[in-house]
């Protein structure tokens, strides 16, 4: 063959042989924060917090595509800042699927203190309801209290 493949076929050079192991596994960005949220508040910090670091990620990204331009023309090894873009494009892929996840995450917990303060609110309410109740009957008792005791009758 002259360094054509055959369709679908993947070249040797790109092949991975089974005894190479799997890539290491990238941590992700504050996944101790992010275990720990539980309320809303919580997850809008740690979102905060995977911003700031989305933001520098792409301010590395455009000096890394810099550095590649310049590698391109000999100053710098192209390979090394190649990789290193890889490796921030991972890197920035990372954060906007951890941004992702989190917001569906903090969407949930407003909805569950959301209902939780319906359910507080609702209890509020007949409370209240029970109170402001017993309040009429006590008023209406002692309308009759005083309709028994006067001379005329309250209409």
């Amino acid at each position: 063959m002259s360094g054509r493949t055959e369709r679908g076929a993947v070249p040797a050079a790109l092949a991975i042989s089974a005894s190479q192991k799997d890539p290491p596994v990238t941590p992700i960005p504050h996944a101790e924060d992010l275990g720990r949220a539980r309320t809303a508040a919580d997850f809008a910090a740690v979102i905060a917090l995977l911003d700031t670091d989305l933001n520098n990620a792409a301010a590395r990204k455009q000096e890394l595509e810099q550095a590649e331009d310049s590698a391109i023309f000999g100053d710098g090894d192209l390979g090394e800042v190649r990789a290193a873009l890889d490796d921030c494009n991972a890197a920035i892929a990372l954060l906007e699927k951890t941004i992702e996840a989190a917001d569906s995450r903090r969407a949930a917990a407003a909805q569950g203190e959301a209902r939780a303060d319906i359910v507080a609110l609702g209890d509020e309410i007949r409370s209240k309801a029970a109170s402001l109740g017993e309040r009429w009957r006590t008023v209406h008792r002692l309308i009759e209290r005083c309709a028994r005791s006067c001379s005329r009758p309250i209409p």
